[in-house]
């Protein structure tokens, strides 16, 4: 993708207006920026969409002269449990991440 309005378009196509994005810890490393966030809701994608299992994803934006030049996304569960999830949201695969105040109080060591 080329640009920043290119990657929002296509995110907006993506997810469901449901769709929650909640971070829970945004720090730098080295000239890095790592960021943990959970994300929850649903995906557009056949004619009901599907709605997925809350999941835990680290972003590390790579940062060089002061701009972001490529993003790394990991998944805190493989993506065939992802696919798992939305489609047979009965099955107990997979586990949903924790609510986000406590993977938040997780971090800081609260409680």
């Amino acid at each position: 993708l080329a640009g920043i309005e290119e990657y929002a378009s296509g995110v907006s196509r993506l997810f469901s207006d449901e769709s929650r994005c909640e971070v829970i810890a945004c720090a730098p490393q080295g000239d890095d920026i790592v960021v943990d966030w959970r994300l929850s809701g649903g995906v557009n994608l056949g004619p009901a969409g599907l709605k997925i299992k809350p999941y835990v994803v680290t972003t590390t934006f790579k940062v060089r002269e002061g701009l972001v030049c490529f993003q790394e996304d990991e998944f805190s569960i493989p993506g065939w449990q992802i696919l798992l999830g939305a489609v047979a949201p009965w099955l107990p695969v997979p586990e949903p991440a924790a609510p986000v105040e406590e993977l938040r109080a997780r971090v800081t060591g609260g409680s």
